[in-house]
């Protein structure tokens, strides 16, 4: 296996959860005690937050105003108040709205500072009851009315598409069997590197002359002047020119065509490219990328920065 590829599955983050008062028993009386996080915390990299919805709800039960199941279906988590899209693995996520953070990080290499090396990540709940009409649902807010089996649908369907772009077709995908996507989704659950990489293999084609295309979607960083994520981008990446004249592709051929304002007069890419929290190379193979840091919907999820 990938020496990589198991490290990334294996990479935490730390947590920090701060709720809003209404939540709360006390309410308002709670305002100047929720400034602080009530609870700190470390999620895998590669999970999504909303599996741990009803964990961290637990943990908060004795201070919380409403029972745990009402809920699930009307909260969410946001960044300093932007609400954070659930269907997202966590650490893209994470990336995508600390890229200044990983940034500075990689600088400090040589003579690394305290905050280089510790880094948590900040997060509030929030929740509205259906009561309260005064009060309209932020930007993004999409609610998990069927709770997992939400999630592990929308996944399923990453996978598809994904399953699309590699192999022509999703056939692969709809074609396993039922005890095989239930334990697809149970090593997401589980942590499970061995039973994900053993159903993944049966999609994702052998070598880097069996792909179609390369399922990659890229992100800008969290803007503190919008009041949402951007959409992201997916690219047509090929690993093979239509005449193969020429060797692997890298990312700066990818970046070249998708990017071109970001590209210098020495056609030098003059940005940051971040995946799975490491700072990427223009010169990286796109193949090698893919198949060490691939997220667990399928895709590789690369955010681009300009900073």
């Amino acid at each position: 296996m990938n020496p990589l590829r198991s490290l990334v599955w294996k990479g935490e983050i730390n947590v920090q959860i701060y709720v809003e008062e209404s939540l709360l028993i006390g309410g308002k009386q709670q305002q100047h005690a929720s400034s602080k996080p009530l609870l700190n915390l470390r999620f895998p990299r590669d999970t999504f937050l909303p599996m741990y919805l009803t964990s961290i709800l637990n943990q908060l039960k004795l201070s919380l105003k409403y029972e745990i199941e009402k809920i699930i279906p009307r909260c969410w988590f946001s960044y300093n108040e932007k609400v954070l899209p659930w269907f997202l693995p966590i650490g893209v996520i994470f990336d995508m709205t600390m890229s200044n953070d990983i940034i500075s990080r990689s600088n400090d290499t040589i003579k690394p500072t305290r905050r280089s090396i510790i880094s948590t990540w900040p997060i509030k709940l929030h929740f509205k009851q259906k009561e309260e009409t005064d009060r309209k649902l932020p930007y993004g807010f999409i609610p998990l009315i069927a709770g997992e089996g939400q999630l592990e649908s929308f996944w399923m369907h990453r996978w598809k598409q994904a399953c699309f772009i590699m192999n022509g077709s999703s056939k692969i995908m709809m074609q396993l069997a039922r005890h095989e996507t239930v334990s697809f989704w149970n090593s997401i659950k589980q942590r499970d590197l061995d039973g994900f990489t053993e159903i993944s293999s049966k999609i994702i084609p052998a070598s880097e002359s069996g792909f179609r295309m390369v399922p990659i979607k890229y992100h800008l960083p969290y803007n503190n002047e919008t009041n949402n994520f951007e959409s992201p981008i997916q690219p047509v990446v090929k690993l093979i020119q239509n005449d193969n004249s020429k060797g692997p592709i890298v990312l700066q051929d990818v970046i070249l065509k998708d990017f071109p304002d970001l590209i210098d007069i020495n056609g030098e890419f003059k940005g940051f490219m971040i995946a799975q929290g490491i700072i990427l190379q223009p010169s990286d193979s796109v193949y090698e990328l893919y198949s060490s840091l691939l997220n667990i919907d399928g895709f590789l999820h690369i955010i681009i920065s300009n900073s």
